[in-house]
């Protein structure tokens, strides 16, 4: 898909959620309480950049890691991102998938479960990049992932002319664990 009126963002987020609970299932052998929900809204951009605050997602601290997407190497090197993809962690919730995975990791250390929960989006974002070429893209260049705690004080690159991101939130013990965000603009062909 090529043009903008056949790029369908929704089908994105549904990709998304699906390489989402495949990783998880296999790096922390957890399964879902309830179907993931998801809700298309608009960009709150800052300085040109997606504002990214932890506690519009969960009641307290959480873990934020952020990978930009880009069309080549040289959109990379100029910071033109065609897309982000954000993962916020509830704290507790990211102790528990620490302690999950069974690698003798410290489930109490900051530091350690932000890692844990970078490795966790790796996951994502390799499962996501093979599934992107239906969608046109056929060898995105990927961020290294960004790691914060609570918010990302500087926001996230996006492509500027995009103005819709889809939230997932993920369940674990019936409490929102997990939420994905992600936005990304048509290919170009």
């Amino acid at each position: 898909m090529t043009k903008d009126s056949e790029f369908d963002l929704k089908a994105v987020a549904t990709t998304l959620m699906g390489c989402v609970k495949s990783a998880l299932e296999k790096m922390c052998n957890v399964e879902f309480s309830q179907e993931p929900k998801f809700v298309e809204k608009e960009i709150i951009e800052y300085n040109s950049r997606i504002r990214t605050f932890g506690l519009e997602k969960f009641d307290g601290p959480c873990h934020i890691i952020a990978i930009n997407l880009y069309e080549n190497e040289n959109h990379l090197e100029t910071k033109n991102a065609c897309g982000a993809v954000i993962l916020y962690f509830e704290e507790e919730m990211a102790k528990s998938l620490v302690k999950s995975a069974g690698q003798g990791l410290d489930s109490e250390d900051a530091e350690t479960i932000t890692n844990y929960c970078g490795e966790i989006c790796n996951m994502v974002i390799d499962l996501f990049k093979n599934e992107l070429s239906s969608f046109g893209y056929s060898d995105l260049t990927i961020s290294a992932p960004l790691k914060y705690r609570n918010d990302v004080s500087e926001g996230v690159d996006f492509r500027y002319s995009e103005d819709k991101i889809y939230e997932t939130s993920f369940y674990l013990n019936k409490q929102k664990a997990i939420v994905a965000d992600v936005t990304l603009a048509p290919a170009h062909a």
